[in-house]
């Protein structure tokens, strides 16, 4: 197997961590392809001992430098006596469970935005045709938040089948941007469970499978959002942005409800029960921060650079195991020849780590919902196949 040691050029403290990660990754990977093909006890001794290896390095960059941002955002009043899981959440940066870090597993959310069609099919057919497996052995899943124009339903159906999660993106998608902070809760209403109404009529996904949305442009007006997915009976939201950027230092935040919802989000009122997937801000090569999506990030066609790029923020969200999302439009695939490349070789790379499962944005709330460790994870039946 060809070695995978990617080297930045620049000489910032992120890049030598992006840097030390991937000789790490590389020289994990190289150890594991030895043992490929010798007896299944040595092939997991060796996969098992490469691993370990590389957790211990995540492990030592365990410290965050900021945080002080996060704690001001926190609501004080949001606390395990006034705030009971699974039906409430608080906002957090740390672990839910009584159990220690180690036995928390590292949930990697992959999710696309908008249509699938002839234009765009055969680059999700060709990650669907990777057959990544989590380690109960059930099939690795995706979110794909569709809207209605120009998407191709029987592309829809054939991914509700094999068994990925459906969101509602919106009927229209419609322009200008800024009509979606200002629609009303009936026309954000008519936009997401009419599309919602579109996949159970035209692609055979069951109404009570589409249980999340994802605002258009990430414009979402907040309050007026999540009184229409109470309304509505949708479950989650995926469209704000936490606030934390690995370039300040700050800890990334994991799901949480909207019962006692983050002071920088500015939502007036409480809504228990509404769940927010937030986005964490991605820091995109030029130090600043500030996109939410990943296709977003101004990128050369360098896979090497690009898959340094996720293996720095896959470190970033490992040391607290928050949830990692990879957010993007379908659209990545048509950025350059190397994003799909890059994206391939990292998930090909998680799917033999034995404490990361790729799963849908449901499947992360249900294991918060139902707090487990590693050691039980086989037997967890949201994740069950």
């Amino acid at each position: 197997m060809k070695s995978l040691v990617y080297v930045h050029k620049r000489g910032n403290a992120p890049c030598l961590l992006t840097a030390l990660l991937l000789v790490a990754a590389g020289a994990f990977l190289t150890l594991f392809s030895l043992g490929f093909n010798t007896a299944r006890h040595s092939e997991h001794t060796q996969r098992r001992t490469q691993t370990d290896d590389l957790t211990s390095y995540y492990a030592s960059h365990k410290a965050y430098s900021g945080g002080d941002e996060v704690r001001k955002n926190l609501v004080a009043e949001c606390t395990e006596e006034t705030c009971r899981p699974p039906a409430c959440v608080c906002a957090r940066t740390s672990h839910p469970g009584s159990f220690p870090l180690r036995e928390v597993p590292m949930m990697v959310m992959l999710s696309f935005d908008d249509h699938v069609n002839n234009l765009n099919f055969h680059h999700v057919q060709s990650l669907l045709d990777r057959r990544w497996k989590n380690p109960n052995k059930c099939p690795a899943t995706f979110t794909f938040f569709s809207c209605d124009v120009a998407t191709n339903y029987s592309y829809v159906r054939k991914l509700h089948t094999l068994g990925h999660e459906i969101g509602s993106h919106s009927v229209t998608h419609r322009f200008p941007i800024q009509w979606w902070t200002n629609a009303s809760i009936q026309e954000l209403t008519t936009e997401f469970s009419g599309q919602r109404d579109k996949l159970v009529q035209e692609a055979g996904v069951p109404h009570e499978a589409v249980k999340g949305i994802r605002v258009p442009f990430l414009m979402a007006s907040k309050d007026r959002v999540a009184k229409m997915i109470q309304r509505s009976g949708f479950k989650y939201d995926s469209s704000l942005a936490a606030g934390s950027e690995l370039v300040r230092g700050d800890p990334p935040w994991w799901p949480f409800t909207l019962d006692y919802p983050p002071r920088h989000l500015r939502i007036q009122g409480r809504y228990p029960g509404v769940w927010e997937v937030p986005l964490n801000l991605y820091d995109c090569f030029n130090g600043k921060g500030g996109y939410f999506m990943l296709d977003q990030c101004p990128m050369r066609n360098n896979t090497h650079e690009i898959l340094g790029y996720l293996w720095r923020h896959f470190a970033y969200h490992y040391r607290s195991r928050a949830p990692m999302g990879l957010f993007m439009h379908v659209n990545w695939f048509n950025l350059n020849s190397a994003s799909h490349e890059a994206l391939t070789t990292f998930l090909d790379q998680l799917s033999i780590m034995p404490e990361v499962w790729l799963l849908s944005v449901s499947q992360v709330i249900q294991w918060i919902e139902q707090p487990t460790p590693i050691s039980e994870l086989k037997r967890f039946k949201p994740w069950g196949c």
